[in-house]
């Protein structure tokens, strides 16, 4: 097991539509949470820099969501711009040509990359790609970690275990998609292949990204402690 101090395996998802939201978001947790993800909606907005300097005065690391961008020009200028400001960590779109272009650009921060979105069902993705998904979390983890040198990836729970079998321990993994009794999410939901915390850690993950159970949250900040002691728990 990794050396990772319990309280920084959670990553708190930013997703919301406003740097001012997001400001809000942190003062609630920063006493608390370690690393948040901040979504490219914020990081296009004009005061991204005021929210980054902001999370990380407090101490705070950034996994900063680059996986909307495909053009080359564009991934990387806002590589350069993220790495500029500090961030910790790059999402970077899954295409091998992509994966490779980036890796050239970033040069200070960890870099992983979303391997199949958790939004999507294991018949949904089998139906678009025409492959088994076993087959194919294997075949695009193989690729960004043995031939692009990434990070890590981001990948369901459920696929995870299977992803250690084949390629070991020596690189990051990432499990959003947790929902659980205790992490129920009260509005609609667009999270298809989850898994449950326990399950999450059992199968293998570094970190949790967890989003809207702690941010739509009456107090963001007990839900966030919470977790962590569940981390804990799960881990020792």
């Amino acid at each position: 097991m990794k050396n990772i101090p319990f309280n920084e395996r959670l990553i708190v998802a930013f997703d919301m539509e406003s740097v001012e939201e997001a400001l809000e978001a942190w003062a609630n947790i920063r006493s608390d949470a370690v690393w948040v993800k901040i979504g490219f909606h914020l990081i296009s907005d004009p005061d991204a820099e005021t929210l980054i300097g902001a999370i990380k005065r407090d101490g705070g690391k950034i996994l900063s969501d680059l996986k909307s961008i495909r053009t080359f020009p564009a991934l990387e200028q806002n590589v350069r711009r993220m790495e500029r400001l500090g961030v910790d960590a790059l999402s970077i779109h899954y295409a091998r040509e992509v994966l490779a272009m980036a890796r050239t650009y970033a040069v200070a921060s960890s870099v992983v990359t979303p391997i199949l979105l958790t939004s999507m069902s294991r018949e949904d993705i089998e139906r678009d790609t025409g492959t088994a998904v076993d087959a194919l979390v294997v075949d695009r983890a193989r690729t960004a970690i043995t031939e692009q040198n990434f990070t890590g990836v981001i990948t369901s729970g459920q696929e995870l275990k299977l992803i250690r079998e084949e390629l070991g321990y020596d690189f990051v993994a990432i499990v959003p998609g947790i929902r659980d009794d205790e992490l129920a999410f009260r509005s609609a939901d667009d999270q298809k292949r989850t898994v449950s915390l326990e399950s999450a850690f059992t199968n293998g993950a570094d970190y949790v990204l967890i989003g809207r159970p702690i941010t739509s949250s009456d107090n963001p900040g007990n839900v966030v402690r919470a977790i962590q002691k569940r981390i804990e728990k799960i881990l020792v």
